[in-house]
């Protein structure tokens, strides 16, 4: 016997082989997970200290072959019929009626094309409006500038003149640099200045940005009195229906929509501006928005205009505009 430090590697196989010996051959149940190889070295282990006997190892194997064998068609079979349920499943979903679509969000339509923020920017605030915006503003240009000639004031034509889409565009991008550097709040006169950034003055000069802010219009201001008391948001009507239009046919949002009222900021003239205490700028306009609850973006949007008497008393908001 050896020391209990001092035992071969192979005493467990060892005992193994006796008690293989002494209770006969274990059932096939417990090679059904094991691999042909591995079957047929303890059937040669077996047949070691069985003194050489063949037969019991060949029925041995082939009993092991005939369990993989079966193993194998139960794992088919099982595979078929995991297929079969998952295109059953699929079946059942596409045409349930409580068959549940997952939407990605994503552009779609013209939106899919685009390669930089400026093309982004052009899918929403596209041409058409674009030309709507300079026609009405350089009618009113026209109409300032008449004015000064009745009055036979000299007028300064580098000025004094109409605009084109290009410096259209170049008012825009000045507003949007102001509100990304948190100007808005500065007068407009501070923008220039030698302290502020050189790209304000290296695009226009601050009297012709003023004027032509002065002057811009979204709708035809002869005919706005007619369209007033049908419509209080009529100023701007033509150009919103336009934008929200562009705004749903150039996005497919996710499955989460969020429907909310939103104060924007606004201390101008204006018969529907509101006053919220409880809102952080208290005045603005209210406008009930649809977004997109993953990435925020606006899908649709009303204007409030003041009470709403088609709602149902305690109706929910976002119920009353589905």
């Amino acid at each position: 016997m050896y020391p209990n430090h001092m035992k071969p590697k192979h005493h467990f196989l060892i005992h193994y082989a006796r008690i293989m010996k002494a209770i006969g051959p274990l059932p096939q149940c417990f090679f059904v997970k094991m691999s042909r190889p591995r079957t047929r070295s303890v059937a040669a282990l077996e047949e070691l200290y069985k003194h050489g006997d063949v037969e019991e190892e060949e029925s041995a194997s082939d009993n092991a072959s005939d369990t993989d064998d079966a193993v194998d068609e139960v794992a088919e079979s099982s595979h078929n019929s995991e297929t079969d349920a998952e295109s059953y499943t699929e079946k059942i979903n596409s045409k349930g009626r409580n068959a549940q679509v997952s939407y990605t969000p994503a552009p779609k339509g013209d939106a899919m094309y685009t390669r930089s923020p400026v093309e982004s920017w052009a899918i929403l605030f596209s041409i058409e409006i674009l030309e709507i915006i300079l026609k009405h503003t350089n009618e009113q240009i026209n109409r300032r500038i008449g004015e000064l000639e009745r009055r036979q004031m000299v007028i300064d034509t580098s000025l004094l003149k109409v605009t084109d889409i290009v410096e259209l565009k170049a008012v825009f991008g000045l507003l949007y640099c102001a509100g990304a550097h948190k100007l808005i709040k500065c007068k407009t006169m501070n923008w220039w200045s030698v302290h502020s950034m050189p790209l304000f003055k290296a695009t226009m000069s601050r009297n012709r940005f003023t004027f032509l802010f002065d002057c811009l219009r979204f709708d035809d201001k002869n005919t706005r009195n007619e369209r007033k008391p049908i419509d209080r948001f009529t100023h701007i009507r033509e150009i919103w229906d336009l934008f929200i239009e562009r705004c749903k046919n150039n996005y497919e949002p996710c499955k989460n929509i969020t429907i909310d009222e939103q104060l924007l900021s606004f201390r101008g003239r204006c018969s529907f501006k509101m006053y919220i205490p409880s809102k952080r700028d208290k005045y603005g306009l209210k406008i009930a928005s649809m977004n997109d609850a993953d990435t925020h973006y606006m899908i649709n949007a009303i204007p409030y205009f003041g009470t709403v008497t088609e709602r149902v008393e305690n109706e929910p908001i976002p119920t009353y505009y589905v």
